[in-house]
């Protein structure tokens, strides 16, 4: 007998139209999170300002979405099911000026062919109600019924009949989570309208328009109340030379273990893109730890001719003539805004005067009062002695080296108290009200990343070294050529470059540059960020080094200064204690 199983015998046969709408429904409605994505985009476009999403049984039973919209007639609500129905578009070119969030025609014909889905809206011409019953993409006639302007659309019963995707749903509280975020991710590019969600009748969230400077800031923590206080974020703002955007950013602190709420909006739709997220990422760079991740939430305006949303069923992803430029912008706004608000010198509000100036008392552990005068004639650059942590050194020879003289807008004498030296890794500082534990590392990894980045120094070599690198040779000439402004020189030859010249600290470390060069895979922006990072860390005193009192000073005075104390890793570089927290810790008031 035969059978259609084999594949040999099977012959091609044009698909009915009930089964061609099943499968296409299923490209665009996956679960029913998918509805509520596309019916709230529905919503959007029609200009409502208040947006009710209610679910039963996280969907699965009923999914009603109601706004104060435009509203539809009734020759809209005969035609708005029907397989790429849309007021959108009318020809192709409206692709490449898309300027809604739907714009295909599919969401309510894909929603009609896999559920039992009813329409009641009142257009703002008429001032009259009309509502139509679609069950598995069959119409009822339209009829008159009493509804104001607007439009609720009520999805019953998804997936009925195709039980095979039915039976993959997950558990209703799941459900719920998944049209929550979903929720959540549609109002936050639009802080100036009201949205209500509802489960099982129970109101869950409710946001407020909001008004003002730090609108998205407010949108953001009505969104994601344990993100914490508003003080701890700033809202930013660029443009380029067709794009604009907004970031909301959390301050350092605000640290996460994974990348949920680094987001991207791209025309008021969350999109994935590795790029801008990357962007957001670099922005932070030298101020997060090694494996953390910012809250940072990018607001993207586009012109519509130079973005591409038309290549996912889900406009989940685009395509852009700039991301190089929008890529930039972004990260380099972001870095600005973190370095202009980076912690402040702790001593420059309070100097003491020439005056007041005096010695430091002989060597007694964790009581030494110091008022430190930089020096002003020293080189600390001198090359290291044999032993760099004896005791027994010169008193003018610098156990650092590599440490400059202080910064130039440091003036006069600084106080604080050096009270030692404690685990070999840690200097305890008193400043005014507050104790400083300062990694002592960390600290002299950010000296050495600074001062070479400000004069970096070279060493010739008397043997040139070879590196062999992946990549073409356009861009082995860029690397080279950003590579001499960071104290390297050398030629190219074919995929490889024989540097004569390389960084002073770096001498000795041929096996670190090899590694380096041919792990890299970054771009030129952040070649310098990672090279000194790495040559700083590797030069810097280590943990358990002991430290001589006159040259934690030298430490402390830089450290105290920095704009940005953090190590070039992102990790602060003190642990501070105000005279009031410690008094917390022991019960006192």
């Amino acid at each position: 007998m035969e059978t259609t199983s084999d594949p040999s015998r099977r012959t091609i046969q044009v698909l009915r139209d009930e089964v061609a709408r099943k499968i296409a429904a299923g490209e665009v409605i996956d679960r029913p999170y998918s509805v509520v994505r596309e019916l709230m985009d529905n919503s959007l476009d029609s200009g409502a300002s208040k947006i009710e999403v209610a679910l039963e049984d996280g969907g699965v039973a009923s999914i009603t979405v109601t706004d104060n919209g435009i509203g539809m007639p009734p020759n809209d609500l005969s035609l708005c099911f029907l397989s790429h129905a849309t007021s959108k578009i009318s020809h192709e070119d409206d692709l490449l000026r898309v300027r809604s969030l739907g714009f295909r025609g599919e969401a309510l014909s894909s929603i009609s062919a896999i559920s039992r889905i009813s329409i009641a809206s009142n257009a703002k011409e008429l001032n009259e109600g009309y509502e139509v019953h679609i069950e598995a993409g069959t119409p009822s006639p339209v009829r008159r019924t009493p509804w104001p302007q607007g439009t609720r659309v009520r999805v019953e019963d998804i997936f009925f009949n195709l039980p095979g995707r039915k039976k993959f749903l997950k558990r209703a509280a799941t459900e719920a989570t998944l049209a929550k975020t979903t929720f959540i991710e549609k109002c936050l590019p639009f802080p100036e309208k009201e949205f209500v969600f509802l489960s099982n009748d129970q109101q869950k969230l409710h946001f407020l328009p909001q008004i003002g400077d730090q609108d998205l800031v407010h949108r953001v923590l009505e969104a994601f109340p344990d993100l914490g206080s508003a003080v701890l974020f700033s809202q930013l703002g660029g443009r380029g030379t067709s794009f604009q955007f907004k970031i909301v950013v959390g301050s350092p602190g605000v640290i996460r273990k994974d990348r949920k709420l680094l987001q991207v909006y791209v025309n008021n739709r969350r999109i994935s893109e590795y790029s801008l997220m990357q962007a957001l990422e670099y922005g932070y760079h030298g101020f997060l730890p090694g494996g953390s991740f910012p809250a940072a939430f990018l607001f993207l305006q586009v012109d519509p001719d130079t973005v591409d949303f038309n290549i996912h069923p889900a406009k989940r992803e685009a395509r852009f003539q700039n991301l190089q430029e929008i890529h930039h912008a972004v990260s380099r706004t972001l870095q600005d805004h973190l370095m202009r608000s980076a912690h402040k010198t702790l001593y420059s509000q309070q100097r003491a005067s020439q005056s007041d100036l005096w010695q430091p008392k002989s060597r007694v552990p964790f009581d030494l009062t110091v008022r430190y005068t930089p020096p002003s004639n020293q080189d600390f650059s001198a090359s290291e002695p044999t032993n760099p942590w004896s005791q027994s050194l010169p008193p003018q020879t610098s156990i650092l080296p590599g440490i400059l003289q202080p910064s130039a807008r440091v003036q006069g004498p600084v106080t604080f108290r050096y009270l030692g030296q404690i685990f070999r890794l840690f200097l305890v500082v008193e400043y005014q009200d507050k104790l400083l534990l300062i990694d002592q590392h960390a600290a002299h990894e950010k000296i050495l990343f600074d001062n070479h980045r400000a004069h970096p120094i070279s060493q010739n070599l008397l043997v040139p070294l070879v590196i062999e690198l992946d990549t073409n040779n356009e861009t082995v000439d860029q690397l080279v050529g950003e590579l001499k402004r960071l104290g390297f020189d050398g030629e190219v030859r074919g995929s490889k470059v024989e540097f004569t010249k390389i960084p002073s600290l770096l001498e000795g470390q041929e096996e670190l540059i090899q590694g380096f060069f041919r792990s890299f895979r970054g771009n030129l922006e952040d070649l310098e960020r990672q090279l000194y990072a790495r040559m700083s860390c590797r030069a810097a005193i280590m943990d358990g080094d002991p430290l001589e009192e006159s040259r934690a000073f030298e430490i402390i005075d830089r450290v105290l200064g920095m704009e940005n104390p953090r190590c070039p890793h992102g990790r602060p570089i003190w642990f501070e204690l105000s005279q009031e927290e410690l008094f917390q810790f022991v019960g006192r008031t």
